[in-house]
């Protein structure tokens, strides 16, 4: 151990560089860490563990009987299996511009402004007798953990009734938000034959609030409209309208919310999650709460059944069952009817997802479109059909122009130079 590090133990305080753990740390602060035993450590607990001859401070995502994942709020991957005897300690505080956070502090701050704003929204939108309903977000979560999350929420998901769309759109922007263009391209964007979901944004102290509108149960590609041959458009529309229709009125905190009927939220999140290619470590840890409330197994597959959901379901399944073993997710694994091809896909190709890593907007999406299309409960000649869909071929030329243009800029001297200053930024940013 090299004797910057025996300082930082003997103080245990630590000043942090980059920017992987915005917005929670910023570059310069200084953090404060406490010293924990391994079985006392919990996922979302921020810690500081020694990598060689340097330190980084990152969250936890994972834990086991034998180790922990981590990985940088701000990082796209995760920092691997992380051994008990490499950890220093657990971040208890922080100090910025002279002041003293304590970290729980933060986290109630930023999700009680953001949880007041929701209800405030939500009541404007009952106010106008818009037809809606809470898909996810931070009312969920305090519905199913009873207490504020031990992170930064930034995003609240609502479905809204298309004869209600216009209405709840100037809702939100008579209340400050502005929309934000998630659009490939402007070629793009008015190749679309239809509008899957809009984004809105503010900032309220100094945090943002994001609504993302949906307008109907999105979860293929939201970017490429219509896609009949991979999802009957007709299932899509009845299986929206059944989301709306057994809503339930949840009490929270002082305030009415329309969430999902339990066996629709737990699909609904099945289907999130295969939304962002089976990854994200909270998209699980959400489903594994919301999985130990009573609901009927049956009904769920039922419904799975009905809308031709049961592959997203059972992959989801399989995934969870492998990282957060449970006899009853057995249980549903069984009642599930999918065919032995998919379950041989699933075995080879999606059991090996790297759950705790994020994508690149265009790896990410390539990845989409092959689970979107193997997972699939259409004929295979049907999905074939797709190939010919203009909103394909034009992500599909867009990937490959960008995908060449950014080879060919990281062979350029100049570029080098870049990724050089991005590499020692990086390298500076573990210490």
């Amino acid at each position: 151990m090299s004797l910057f590090i025996k300082e930082i133990v003997r103080s245990m305080t630590i000043k942090t560089y980059g920017d992987s753990m915005m917005p929670i740390f910023r570059d310069g602060d200084v953090i404060k860490l406490k010293k924990i035993q391994f079985l006392a450590i919990q996922p979302n607990d921020i810690v500081c563990y020694q990598q060689g001859k340097f330190l980084v401070t990152h969250r936890v995502i994972y834990k086991s009987d034998i180790y922990l994942i981590t990985k940088g709020d701000n990082n796209s991957l995760s920092d691997g299996k992380i051994r008990p005897d490499k950890i220093l300690g657990r971040v208890s505080a922080i100090k910025r511009d002279g002041q003293n956070l304590n970290i729980e502090d933060i986290y109630l701050f930023q999700s009680s402004i953001y949880f007041e704003e929701i209800k405030r929204i939500v009541g404007i939108l009952n106010k106008e007798k818009i037809d809606f309903v809470l898909l996810k977000g931070l009312p969920l979560h305090l519905f199913i953990e009873k207490k504020h999350p031990r992170r930064i929420y930034a995003d609240c998901d609502i479905l809204v009734a298309k004869k209600d769309a216009s209405k709840a759109k100037e809702v939100l922007v008579n209340e400050g938000y502005k929309s934000l263009d998630f659009s490939l391209s402007k070629e793009h964007k008015k190749l679309k034959d239809k509008v899957v979901e809009e984004s809105y944004g503010k900032e309220i102290n100094g945090f943002p609030v994001i609504f993302d509108i949906h307008y109907e149960a999105a979860f293929m590609m939201t970017q490429l409209g219509s896609l009949n041959t991979l999802y009957p458009q007709k299932l899509l529309d009845e299986f929206t309208k059944s989301l709306l229709n057994n809503k339930r009125m949840i009490e929270i905190e002082g305030g009415e919310f329309p969430l999902l009927s339990l066996e629709d939220q737990i699909i609904y999140l099945f289907l999130h999650l295969f939304h962002h290619n089976f990854r994200g470590a909270y998209r699980y840890d959400i489903l594994v709460k919301i999985l130990d409330s009573k609901f009927d197994k049956n009904e769920l597959v039922k419904i799975g059944r009905q809308n031709q959901l049961s592959n997203f379901i059972y992959a989801g399944l399989v995934l969870l069952q492998k990282y957060y073993p449970d006899k009853k997710y057995q249980e549903i694994i069984d009642l599930l009817d999918v065919s032995n091809i998919v379950k041989k896909y699933v075995k080879e190709k999606i059991i090996v997802t790297k759950i705790f890593n994020d994508e690149d907007r265009v790896g990410g999406g390539v990845k989409r479109f092959l689970l979107l299309f193997y997972l699939s409960p259409r004929p295979i000649l049907i999905r074939f059909l797709t190939i010919f869909n203009k909103q394909v071929i034009y992500s599909i030329w867009w990937v490959i122009i960008n995908k060449t243009r950014q080879t060919t800029l990281q062979k350029s001297p100049s570029m080098q130079r870049i990724i050089q200053k991005v590499s020692k930024k990086r390298m500076l940013d573990k210490k």
